[in-house]
């Protein structure tokens, strides 16, 4: 994988403001929205479960 192209990583439109604006967004890889995904399962079980075992 020598010649792997990373070019999808900052896309490049040809308008100037556009390439500005893609520029300084964020990355966002597989493994970030799994661990967001991953976490939000987490804590709303938590929160779930702690809401019904609380009144008892």
């Amino acid at each position: 994988m020598k010649n792997f192209n990373f070019t999808w990583l900052t896309p490049k439109t040809g308008h100037e403001a556009s390439d500005v604006w893609f520029k300084n967004q964020p990355t966002w890889f597989d493994s970030d929205m799994i661990g967001g995904v991953l976490f939000g399962m987490f804590l709303g079980m938590s929160l779930t479960t702690l809401f019904f075992i609380l009144p008892y």
